[in-house]
């Protein structure tokens, strides 16, 4: 997957308008900022396009009966689809960026409730919103879906509207004994895709779920579309709630979000979805601008290269990375060499971008960080866990690397010998979210480097 392919959304725009201290509140959720300060909206807009989004989603998520009660929705509906509409559009033509809008159709009767699904309700409440949208938006997307009747009930309702209809299904978060993913209907992704390609839509998602259970649904609709012969797109937007309950009550009670789905776990997962087929990625619930400016960074920023050193405390390694120019993320971890060899060593991994700063460059920094000649050892830590390791990508940076060490063992710097290995990269382990970049967390320096 090239960048050139991938399409980025936006965050969960809940979340990103209690953050920026817009009106907010159960039952009404997103629908209250659209309501008493639009204003908000737009700038939540904005801060994803920022971020690096290039498809957000029409604010339209809430303003159904199930959030803003029979009366409001009856009368001010279509009108207040219109003005999400609107302010999306507004945003999007603001940004000078080529950005779609997606006009969101939720599940219409409530999240996650497919036992409170209705059909000619729910098709009675879309078409509301398709009339106040539809002006406005590039794309339709059917979102959070939990049964294949609810998006059977929103193609009925969009009709003969020619827009492209993208459908997203939201899972059970713990797999069941099969391995089968499935929506929160219990039914099988792998149904629920061969029906949305029925349906006609343009692409597959998966959304408000979990990141741990994607890359299975992913997989199991992969297999379908290849079976059937077709190219839909497929995408992932999860969420950072914790496991959510089949009674939830998603206008009445707030979510707590996860501790450990920052911005780099969230890139993580996002890289996994990715080598799993995903074209379309971006966030939901909890997932804010600054988790998509991390994807946008990986994959959209520069020239993006990987380099990945054992130096001892991870900690200080990444600190110390993280301030050369050209280094543009970073995250920390455990790394197995690709010789199968059980061996695992605690790293930091950087991405890079060589028209700023070169591989050699970054081994030159890599040398001052720890001591290259200690065995196992770097400070006060011991273990082979410390090893002094160059993992390598490809031979070009194999290369650079054994030249390198070579360079260093001929300098006559060092009073003993290069103990540091050079490894094909196998294996990277992502390290707990409350180690990622810990030393800006905490501001003072935890291990020897």
């Amino acid at each position: 997957m090239t960048s050139a392919s991938l399409r980025l959304l936006d965050g969960g725009m809940g979340r990103e308008l209690q953050r920026i201290g817009a009106p907010f509140r159960q039952p009404e959720w997103s629908a209250l900022a659209l309501i008493e300060a639009p204003e908000f909206v737009l700038r939540a807009h904005r801060a994803f396009i920022e971020a690096g989004a290039r498809v957000i989603t029409s604010n339209s998520y809430a303003l159904v009966p199930f959030h803003i009660g029979e009366q409001r929705f009856n009368q001010q509906g279509r009108a207040l689809a219109e003005r999400a509409g609107q302010v999306a559009r507004q945003a999007a033509a603001d940004s000078g960026e080529a950005v779609i809008v997606a006009g969101s159709l939720p599940p219409a009767l409530g999240s996650y409730r497919p036992d409170l699904f209705d059909h000619s309700r729910s098709v009675a409440i879309h078409r509301v919103l398709i009339d106040g949208l539809s002006a406005h938006v590039d794309l339709w997307l059917a979102e959070t879906q939990s049964s294949i009747a609810e998006v059977r009930a929103v193609a009925e309702a969009l009709g003969s509207d020619n827009k492209p209809l993208w459908l997203s299904f939201t899972l059970l978060d713990v797999p069941g004994a099969d391995g089968v993913a499935r929506l929160r209907s219990g039914e099988a992704v792998a149904e629920a895709v061969q029906v949305a390609a029925q349906l006609g839509a343009r692409a597959v998602l998966f959304n408000c779920s979990q990141p741990e259970v994607m890359a299975q649904a992913l997989h199991d609709g992969r297999q379908v579309l290849e079976a059937l012969g077709l190219d839909l797109e497929l995408g992932v937007y999860a969420n950072a709630f914790p496991v959510v309950s089949s009674d939830a009550k998603a206008n009445s009670t707030l979510l707590q979000i996860r501790d450990d789905l920052g911005p780099e776990s969230y890139l993580h997962w996002a890289r996994t979805w990715v080598e799993a087929g995903a074209s379309i990625v971006g966030g939901c619930c909890g997932i804010g601008p600054e988790h998509i400016a991390a994807l946008h960074r990986h994959w959209f920023a520069a020239e993006v290269q990987q380099a990945t050193f054992g130096a001892g405390c991870f900690w200080g390694a990444e600190a110390a990375f993280r301030q050369l120019p050209g280094v543009l993320d970073s995250r920390v971890g455990f790394a197995r060499p690709a010789s199968g060899e059980v061996l695992s060593i605690e790293v930091v991994q950087v991405d890079f971008d060589p028209r700023q700063i070169a591989y050699s460059r970054l081994i030159e920094a890599f040398w001052t960080l720890h001591d290259p000649t200690s065995v196992d050892r770097q400070g006060a830590d011991v273990g082979v866990k410390y090893r002094s390791a160059l993992f390598v990508n490809g031979p070009e940076q194999a290369a650079s690397a054994e030249a390198a060490r070579e360079q260093l063992e001929a300098s006559g710097r060092l009073a003993k010998p290069v103990a540091t290995v050079v490894l094909p990269l196998g294996e990277f382990e992502l390290a707990a979210e409350e180690h990622q970049r810990y030393l800006e967390k905490h501001g003072a320096s935890a291990c020897s480097l």
